[in-house]
């Protein structure tokens, strides 16, 4: 490959929603074959999670270098996405009229589908009307109503990678240097899993809130696209 470049990528699990809470008597997880669960919203928790890793981000002076956000079209995403990106100030600007970055919604980046009523999602239209601030229509495969997600089967782990992969080579073909994805924690483990293993050799999982940051690296074939090449330089922050 002729040319090399180097994006930096934030991946971000969504906080505390109603589906990861224990029971406090018994200890059980919820029934995510339960209706009742469908496309769980954040819970207090969740919020307060996200809030404290906005802190941390924008401490770190992280959030300022933003230029791209991908969201899962998953409520608990939307919504962890929101509330770090709507209405920030980076801390050195006194002006409180800075735009966040542009924020798109693209259906790879959501969980694995099937089954499991939490990774059901809503409406087209219920979600443009109350994520106002978040593109819809960039992913010209979102179709009104779920038609990715099925209770009869759930999207096996290839599948998921597969997903992966082709998001990468969307987040490659972008001119942004700093992209920040906000997602699940199976799509980031399978992530992980299948370009640096190492990351999870101990069999550790990736918790609410847990935030990764890579460099993805890409070269340009010979038809001049830029494709993917690895991941590098994987730190969690």
């Amino acid at each position: 490959m002729d040319e090399i470049r180097i994006q930096r990528v934030i991946f971000l699990r969504h906080g505390v929603a109603r589906h990861n809470i224990r029971d406090p008597v018994t200890g059980e997880t919820p029934d995510i074959y339960n209706p009742e669960f469908f496309d769980a919203d954040l819970v207090e928790q969740g919020t307060a999670q996200v809030r404290s890793v906005k802190r941390r981000l924008t401490n770190g002076g992280i959030l300022t270098n933003i230029e791209l956000v991908l969201i899962s079209p998953l409520t608990r995403c939307l919504q962890t996405a929101q509330l770090i990106f709507d209405y920030f100030v980076p801390p050195s600007l006194s002006s409180p009229s800075m735009s966040p970055p542009p924020m798109v919604c693209l259906q790879d980046v959501r969980e694995a589908y099937g089954m499991h009523y939490p990774d059901k999602r809503r409406d087209k239209s219920m979600l443009r009307a109350q994520f106002p601030s978040v593109h819809f229509d960039v992913d010209t495969t979102m179709t009104e109503k779920d038609e990715k997600w099925s209770i009869n089967s759930r999207e096996t782990v290839g599948c998921v990678v597969k997903r992966i992969h082709n998001v990468l080579e969307w987040i490659v073909q972008r001119h942004e240097a700093t992209i920040f994805v906000v997602t699940h924690g199976v799509w980031i483990e399978c992530l992980l899993n299948a370009y640096v293993p190492v990351i999870l050799k101990d069999g550790s999982r990736v918790n609410n809130c847990d935030c990764y940051a890579a460099d993805i690296v890409s070269g340009k074939d010979g038809g001049g696209t830029y494709t993917f090449v690895r991941m590098q330089n994987v730190v969690k922050i």
